[in-house]
């Protein structure tokens, strides 16, 4: 799964390149074997609630990506993001792979 936060962070180059850059990107994301996870309720309270702990050191669109994780309890997180506190730090049960 892919949240819709970093679904959308991730179109924001591609649309500044114009409509025919987004439409590559948009077909290929159509293309992995992955569903987009919604941002619902119960994801951005728990996206606050690491956001309220951790501060500056996890900016809302990654807690958003932790929260997503978290609420449908994925086993591995893959991030490309370093420095992010620990799985256990964080409430996640899984393992958080950098890439």
């Amino acid at each position: 799964m892919i949240p819709a936060s970093a679904l959308a962070e991730s179109m924001v180059a591609p649309t500044r390149r114009g409509d025919s850059a987004l439409e590559v990107v948009r077909e290929f994301i159509e293309r992995l074997p992955v569903g987009v996870a919604q941002l619902d309720a119960e994801v951005a309270i728990i996206a606050a609630q690491i956001r309220a702990r951790f501060g500056q050191r996890l900016k809302l669109p990654n807690a958003l990506v932790v929260a997503t994780a978290i609420n449908l309890e994925a086993d591995v997180l893959v991030t490309s993001d370093r420095g992010w506190p620990s799985s256990a730090t964080l409430g996640f049960e899984g393992v958080i792979v950098t890439i």
